[in-house]
């Protein structure tokens, strides 16, 4: 009898409305710690994503870069980009420069727009 009877104090402490209620608000509480969570992973899976892209194009160029470093140690390709950077030429060597003709520019006038011209013959 003493049994049952704390049974049924147990079973009403568990289905009042306060334990209910309290219940309701943890899982809310759960819920959005979750969700704060599941953002946060979210943010850092794309931060992630972009630093594995940059660092993708960072290694082509430091690739490139080497192969530039190759080149140019070499004494053609220091030749090479000296006559490509600026207009040196070796001893014995002449520098042609072509001169194209002046052109002359045709000059079309811009028509008037509508407005104008219907002003200009309504005052004519």
């Amino acid at each position: 009898m003493v049994l049952r009877h704390r049974q049924k104090l147990w079973q009403r402490i568990v289905l009042s409305w306060f334990t209910i209620i309290l219940l309701f608000i943890s899982c809310i509480l759960l819920a959005r710690s979750l969700w704060d969570i599941y953002q946060k992973n979210r943010q850092s899976n794309t931060r992630a994503d972009t630093a594995r892209a940059q660092l993708d194009k960072l290694i082509e160029r430091r690739d490139l870069l080497d192969k530039n470093l190759q080149r140019i140690k070499s004494s053609a390709g220091v030749e090479a980009e000296l006559r490509s950077k600026f207009d040196v030429a070796k001893d014995g060597e002449n520098l042609l420069v072509i001169i194209d003709k002046e052109m002359k520019q045709s000059v079309t006038p811009t028509p008037a727009p509508w407005w104008q011209n219907l002003w200009h013959k309504m005052t004519q």
